[in-house]
């Protein structure tokens, strides 16, 4: 499978817990992205993906973006070069 055909961001579609983990996967290379209040259109957060590790299973290379500092309630989405989840 290439790193083409699968989605650029996944997150938890259901949401997160106010004061819990919130963690965006991305493919492909490090990414800088960015948390925007759907609402607004006020960015929120911004940050970086970690170095990345390769996933045997799909067979592509998989860096993590850590979002936690958001706390507020609300309706928000990531958005990155390749993509917006």
């Amino acid at each position: 499978m290439s790193e083409r055909t699968l989605r650029a961001i996944t997150v938890n579609q259901i949401g997160y817990p106010l004061d819990g983990e919130k963690i965006a996967v991305f493919t492909g290379a490090e990414h800088d992205f960015q948390v925007v209040d759907v609402d607004s259109g006020t960015i929120v957060f911004k940050g970086s993906s970690d170095a990345g590790r390769f996933d045997k299973a799909s067979g592509v290379t998989l860096h993590t973006g850590d979002f936690s500092e958001v706390k507020a309630e609300g309706r928000y989405r990531i958005e990155q070069g390749e993509g917006v989840a």
